[in-house]
């Protein structure tokens, strides 16, 4: 299980746990206890957004690692004696 999927699973399992010993969402400006659908489904969206994006950053970040650690095998591999001494017109 990659880190990216470990975070979201822990993400779930602790919003769901804060839900059911709840037993209700938050309180709105109407009083009630509920929240109304329209907010529900405005939340629910920026919470996927927020998570999509968070897991964006996370993967962009850890290519760029794995790019600059080839990188610098491919250059220590490539510095071999007399095969890097040739060079081509632009």
């Amino acid at each position: 299980m990659s880190v990216q999927q470990s975070i979201l699973a822990c993400l779930l399992v602790a919003a769901s746990v804060c839900q059911a010993q709840t037993g209700r969402l938050s309180v709105t400006a109407s009083g009630n206890g509920t929240m109304q659908p329209w907010l529900v489904g405005l939340a629910a969206t920026v919470g996927f957004l927020f998570l999509v994006f968070t897991l964006l950053i996370i993967k962009r970040l850890m290519k760029k690692d794995r790019r600059e650690e080839d990188s610098l095998i491919d250059h220590s591999l490539e510095m071999e004696p007399g095969k890097g001494d040739k060079q081509t017109p632009l």
